[in-house]
């Protein structure tokens, strides 16, 4: 993956990212007597903030076009440490509302949206389940909204109103030591199934990345054994007990780590996944490294995670 990749993938990861449960508006859709389907949506001014928030504010510009019934928005967005502009296009349409001058802002601010949308802010939103709710007729308004699912609540750490996630196998394994259980292999067979125990005890224990560990392995038994068969069920004892002492010897190096170094180990396993130097990485983000702290590295980590590998 190129430098130029990594921005643009990282941009479009900022700039989709969740908005705060509390920061997200609802509106009664269609209406059934006292209930209402509820419709999520953001501001104008929430699109403004997040792309100065990623961009900064002399890294997007915004033009317009009035037409008979709405308005059109050329939204360019400028990739960070570089030239390149990058436009999107979308129409917003007037509002129902009464005074002209109210009818011709919201067209505006509905383009605005609408051409943001293209470069993923908010786009979620279109993705939220149906949800009835109560409503009242007499004021137009939700009596209630509906509870948003995980994947519409930002992950970070930092953020204490998250609420608990529904679904408790899916929230953050704690960082505790989880040993594989099965004693050593003896065969090329018991030793695929040792390792996928091992890297799942890896994973619980906050310390290794998915299948880090036995990517680690399997690359430093075929660095000793470079004649090794493709098929791990094939492997010689040799091999094998490289592999086992190779993966006792990784997890007790990554526990006796500080915690930042232990996020700076998993972030080098996955540049090393989609191909990316530390030179690069650091190019990136800069001096601003310097005073990043835990849950700075960790969000980087979390960033790298989402990351595909390079084609081909």
């Amino acid at each position: 993956m190129s430098t130029r990749e990594m921005i643009a993938r990282h941009v479009q990861l900022q700039l989709a990212a969740p908005f705060q449960p509390k920061a997200i508006k609802w509106k009664p859709g269609r209406v059934s007597g006292n209930r209402a389907q509820a419709i999520a949506y953001i501001d104008a001014r929430m699109v403004e903030d997040r792309l100065d928030e990623v961009l900064g504010i002399d890294g997007w510009k915004d033009s317009y076009e009035a037409l008979a019934e709405g308005v059109i928005c050329k939204l360019s967005i400028r990739l960070p440490g570089t030239d390149e502009w990058v436009e999107r296009w979308d129409v917003g349409g007037e509002s129902g509302q009464p005074d002209a001058g109210d009818r011709i802002k919201a067209a505006f601010s509905d383009a605005l949206k609408r051409a943001a949308v293209k470069f993923g802010v908010g786009r979620y939103l279109y993705t939220l389940p149906s949800e009835w709710v109560d409503y009242d007729p007499q004021k137009k308004q939700l009596k209630s909204t509906p509870r948003l699912p995980d994947y519409a609540i930002p992950r970070d750490q930092d953020h204490p109103e998250r609420p608990a996630t529904a679904n408790p196998q899916k929230a953050d394994p704690p960082r505790q030591e989880v040993k594989a259980k099965r004693p050593d292999p003896k065969t090329g067979t018991e030793l695929a199934v040792w390792l996928e125990e091992f890297d799942k005890a890896a994973l619980a224990s906050g310390w290794f990345t998915t299948r880090e560990l036995s990517r680690l392995v399997i690359a430093q038994v075929r660095e000793v054994h470079k004649d090794l068969p493709s098929v791990m069920g094939d492997w010689h004892a040799a091999a094998i007990t490289v592999a086992v002492a190779f993966a006792r010897k990784l997890w007790a190096d990554r526990k006796g780590l500080a915690p930042i170094d232990q996020i700076k180990a998993m972030i080098g396993h996955e540049l090393e996944r989609i191909e990316m130097s530390w030179q690069d990485f650091s190019d990136y983000y800069g001096d601003a490294m310097d005073t990043w702290k835990e849950p700075d590295w960790k969000k980087a980590l979390d960033r790298l995670k989402d990351l595909a590998p390079p084609k081909g």
